[in-house]
């Protein structure tokens, strides 16, 4: 039986009681965590990362990541991961992951046995929120690009204009005398202009 590997133990003779222990370790992770080897063999998997890939552990070990996950090939999923393993670099990227219906943000990691360790963090409703925080402001934008006579838009002090004016506008005399002027103007001020 090998010697029990302890951090910054690089030798490589890991024994069945250090594969444990690493597991426990990584079991405590929030986000999932896989060690792949060389080969994209599975060689540990901690317990979120059982819970998004829908296999208990027995069901992983030794099997190569995209025969049980062919969905994968060809995505930028696997091109990400592929170059982290063959250039040996540590390479951060996002992907949505259309078998979970989830995005993931992730970090695949060289180790020192040849292998890889990717980490998954769900950034799904960081995604929605960035979604609808971008559709919000597209429409706002059409709001505010359609409007035929001009407006202003000032927070609830009164403060900082923002002035759209259209140079057809009966308004326009108005607006452009005034728009400049009326910059910090409490909203009271700005009603009898």
């Amino acid at each position: 039986m090998g010697q029990r590997a302890s951090v910054g133990d690089v030798s490589g003779e890991w024994t069945q009681s250090t594969s444990q222990d690493a597991a426990n370790i990584l079991d405590a992770a929030p986000e999932s965590c896989v060690c792949l080897d060389s080969e994209f063999r599975y060689t540990l998997v901690n317990w979120a990362a059982e819970q998004l890939l829908e296999r208990g552990r027995d069901g992983l070990f030794g099997d190569v990541l995209w025969d049980l996950y062919p969905e994968l090939v060809g995505t930028l999923f696997e091109e990400n991961i592929r170059y982290a393993m063959t250039e040996r670099v540590p390479i951060t990227f996002e992907s949505f992951l259309e078998r979970w219906q989830r995005w993931d943000a992730i970090i695949a990691t060289p180790d020192s046995g040849g292998g890889i360790v990717i980490h998954f963090t769900d950034i799904t409703e960081r995604k929605r929120a960035e979604e609808a925080l971008r559709e919000s402001a597209e429409r706002h934008r059409a709001i505010l690009q359609s409007a035929m006579d001009g407006f202003w838009v000032v927070d609830p002090q009164g403060r900082g204009p923002l002035v759209r004016q259209s140079r057809g506008s009966p308004l326009w005399p108005v607006l452009r005398c005034t728009s400049t002027a009326a910059f910090g103007c409490p909203p009271r001020t700005l009603g009898r202009l």
